[in-house]
């Protein structure tokens, strides 16, 4: 049986054609306003201008030949010197403070000191014996000629230099008792005797040994 088609019907379905049309368009013009109102336009990032980092200035530190060439100015270099060591190397290898030491002449443009590590370098001199060659005629300073009173308890090799170095060490030990050996005023005298010492004899022989004994002494004994 077949559904006749009226004029009736024909005008419904296209009442519903152009309802349905309309409320698409309706919504479409609903979105696009939605959208307008809270659209989001990125704004471009401004660019990040890096400037470069500051450059240091280092401050000239006094090379080894600019401190005077007498008693005063061995003392002033001797204690720079080990101050360098504790502010700036404490705890490493003398490898590393050798290699520290020789950008510290570089740094501060140290020729003289320079040339003569050069030529140790050349010669195969062994890293503790380069910091005796820093400064031109750069000597030990003698602290057996400083302590009188030390060896007036304890004449120098009298009768024999054992007995000399046996009498020396109580007496440091006496002195050694008055201060906290794990300081760092005690470590930097330690220090101090042992890099004089060394500039005057070598490593640990009894030349060296006997200086460092009578240098501890001495500066134990300044201190009040």
């Amino acid at each position: 049986m077949k559904t006749k088609i009226t004029h009736k019907k024909v005008a419904y379905v296209i009442l519903i054609f152009l309802l349905t049309c309309i409320f698409a368009i309706w919504i479409t013009a609903g979105i696009s306003a939605y959208n307008r109102q809270h659209s989001f336009i990125a704004k471009p990032i401004p660019k990040q201008i890096v400037k470069p980092a500051p450059k240091q200035t280092l401050v000239h530190q006094k090379c080894p030949d600019e401190y005077a060439n007498n008693y005063a100015g061995e003392v002033e270099y001797q204690n720079a010197f080990i101050k360098w060591t504790f502010d700036t190397n404490s705890g490493t290898t003398y490898s590393d403070q050798l290699a520290a030491r020789h950008q510290f002449l570089i740094d501060n443009n140290c020729v003289a000191a320079l040339q003569r590590y050069d030529e140790a370098e050349k010669n195969n001199m062994e890293p503790v014996s380069m910091w005796s060659i820093e400064r031109e005629d750069n000597e030990s300073i003698d602290y057996i000629e400083l302590t009188p009173d030390l060896h007036k308890i304890c004449p120098f090799y009298e009768p024999d230099g054992s007995y000399y170095r046996n009498c020396v060490i109580s007496q440091l030990d006496k002195e050694r008792a008055k201060f906290d050996l794990e300081s760092k005023t005690y470590k930097e005298i330690d220090s101090y005797c042992e890099y004089n010492a060394v500039k005057g004899a070598d490593w640990y022989t009894l030349g060296f040994i006997d200086n460092y004994n009578a240098c501890i002494f001495y500066k134990l004994k300044q201190i009040k």
